[in-house]
């Protein structure tokens, strides 16, 4: 067998000893030991490295494309293994392990980077499209925060089955909704310097329309969405001209803005004073 994380998936493997042995680690009764334990067994040895999850709930009377569907068993199999083979592609940037964790059920194990997690939310919307595309099969998807370490397998199971379905409807936990909004800020965080971000792409990396997040991030830290982004600018912006001799033009561009009156205008509105002041002020 190949123990890598990254394993093709074979038709076989729906039914396989590793698809139970990978069902037990993600068992609310499964230990933290005993997940590292068994995972080892297939060749998964990093304890340390962050993990995400993927839950795809897949309607498989709505799959093809004529109208015998997909009744028999064998027709079943068919299009979970093209599923699987369709989400292997999808998700193939970042370490991958895809098995069924129900009967119609696709579980997919991420081993990533925390940059990486910030897209999560667009790689569940990109296997959908592609699911929808290809196989003409609908489906419920839910994601997971991110967590360190093999033993959070049955933890980060349990947050993307509570969050299937589409968020917009109201289908997310308050422990939902508070990593939500930590991806939502730790996507900000790496991306605020993009002259072109947008709130369209923020909310597509968390899975849910804008509306939707910036109300729930208005509810939840009591400023909205684009004064958070506007914050990690300003402060970023006061660190530079204090601590480097970059010119206000040249900071202004390293923060996303086309223009350095743009800059000033808001560093003023921030602080109080105009970028070229910032020093002469921390020096009194």
């Amino acid at each position: 067998m190949n123990t890598s994380f990254s394993c093709k998936f074979s038709l076989d493997e729906i039914h396989s000893e590793r698809n139970y042995i990978l069902n037990e680690c993600i068992a609310e009764s499964a230990s933290g030991s005993e997940v590292e334990e068994m995972l080892a067994s297939l060749g998964f040895h990093d304890k340390e490295a962050l993990h995400g999850m993927i839950v795809i709930q897949l309607d498989l009377n709505s799959a093809g494309f004529v109208d015998g569907k997909a009744s028999s068993f064998r027709h079943r199999n068919l299009f979970k293994y093209a599923a699987a083979n369709i989400a292997e592609e999808t998700v193939k940037s970042c370490q991958n392990i895809i098995f069924f964790s129900k009967q119609n059920e696709m579980t997919i194990g991420l081993q990533m980077s925390r940059k990486q997690f910030g897209h999560l939310g667009m790689t569940a919307r990109e296997l959908q499209n592609n699911l929808a595309s290809y196989l003409n099969l609908t489906c419920k998807t839910g994601i997971s925060a991110v967590s360190a370490g093999l033993s959070s397998w049955p933890k980060l199971y349990s947050e993307a089955v509570e969050n299937l379905g589409e968020p917009d409807e109201g289908k997310v936990n308050v422990q939902g909704q508070h990593a939500l909004i930590n991806q939502t800020m730790d996507y900000i965080r790496h991306n605020y310097r993009n002259q072109g971000l947008k709130l369209q792409e923020i909310a597509a990396s968390v899975f849910l329309s804008p509306n939707y997040l910036c109300a729930l991030f208005k509810k939840m830290m009591k400023t909205s969405l684009w004064d958070y982004v506007t914050e990690q600018r300003m402060e970023e912006g006061r660190r530079l001209i204090l601590t480097t001799n970059k010119r206000v033009n040249e900071v202004a561009i390293d923060l996303g803005y086309k223009s350095p009156e743009h800059f000033s205008k808001m560093f003023k509105k921030h602080f109080g004073c105009n970028p070229s002041e910032v020093k002469l002020y921390a020096n009194k």
